[in-house]
């Protein structure tokens, strides 16, 4: 084990701490613009409802009153969200949020709608400004010429 002298200074540490999944309150976020890092699909999560499938996903917030927040491996939940996403599976997924019709004795079910062309120009420049996912690039590095 290093010592306190040899040890890498905090600004050099390539470490990250262990993730959480983060819940999503869909009614904070209704009718806002997201973009969905789809993960994975998971199958038969243990519930309070019984076992449900789900998506596991990273969900950035692009406009309304949460914009720029991230929500990190959240799993999603619904008949209706589920189908729509598992088959997105490593894709990056832009959508807003809405809900369908309410049926008898049901909260009306959580739908992604498909964005419209403004959409996607706001879709666009969070994607072209985003921070790199590789944490060890040096492209941003002063000193590299790449």
């Amino acid at each position: 084990m290093a010592d306190a002298k040899t040890a890498p200074a905090i600004d050099d540490d390539p470490f990250s701490t262990p993730g959480t999944s983060e819940f999503v309150d869909w009614k904070d976020i209704n009718g806002a613009l997201i973009v969905l890092e789809v993960e994975e699909f998971v199958s038969k999560v243990p519930t309070v409802h019984g076992d449900n499938d789900a998506i596991r996903a990273d969900l950035h917030v692009l406009d309304g009153e949460l914009s720029s927040e991230t929500y990190e491996g959240t799993l999603i939940f619904g008949r209706s969200m589920v189908p729509q996403l598992k088959r997105r599976v490593g894709e990056m997924v832009l959508c807003r949020v809405g809900q369908g019709a309410k049926q008898k004795g049901k909260n009306a079910p959580w739908q992604l709608h498909e964005a419209t062309d403004d959409d996607k120009k706001i879709g666009m420049t969070w994607f072209q400004n985003r921070k790199p996912a590789d944490p060890f690039s040096d492209a941003d590095e002063p000193g590299t010429d790449d």
